[in-house]
């Protein structure tokens, strides 16, 4: 009987506090001012003739990017193909294919007869150089700190047009972070 008082009278007082602070978390966030900003950052290109300052040091940006693509590879951190206002879950063949492929080429040697020639392409982290951000941004009016909240990054890789020229930016997969 005195066990059962006691709990009533101890359950509101800890339903309350747990609201507070679950309120007070919330608020320390602040307003939310969007749903989803996309945008990419250069990471840096360890080949390019010149390392930019603003770009992530070398030794940081190969580990990051070892630590998220392992992570992405063996599916601890889901995976969603890089297409437009749709979340497709990557299926395993396919991501396998981006860090791994294997290719043939049909070469003539000398005797002029063509052989087939299979060789096997693993990703290179040197190729990605830019990072896509998907975030949702908040402002808190009462302290004045702005705090934008990672949901999903996406590795891009350059492609070329030719040897020389850059075509553009090809997003690798989405991955998706605290899910």
């Amino acid at each position: 009987m005195k066990l059962t008082s006691f709990f009533r009278a101890v359950l509101p007082l800890f339903l309350m506090v747990a609201l507070l602070f679950r309120c007070e978390s919330k608020e320390d966030k602040g307003v939310q001012l969007s749903d989803s900003m996309e945008y990419w950052v250069e990471i840096g290109n360890p080949i390019a003739e010149e390392y930019k300052e603003n770009w992530l040091a070398e030794e940081q940006r190969q580990d990051f990017l070892e630590m998220i693509l392992k992570k992405a590879r063996s599916r601890e951190l889901p995976t969603y193909y890089y297409l437009s206002d749709t979340m497709i879950p990557m299926d395993d063949e396919n991501l396998e294919l981006i860090f791994h492929q294997t290719d043939t080429e049909y070469i003539e040697n000398e005797q002029g007869e063509i052989e087939e020639i299979a060789f096997e392409n693993e990703l290179d982290l040197i190729s990605v150089v830019r990072l896509k951000f998907l975030e949702q941004w908040y402002f808190n009016e009462n302290t004045n700190q702005f705090k934008k909240e990672v949901i999903a990054i996406c590795p891009m890789v350059e492609v070329y047009k030719n040897e020389k020229e850059i075509l553009g930016y090809k997003g690798l997969f989405w991955i998706y972070l605290n899910q």
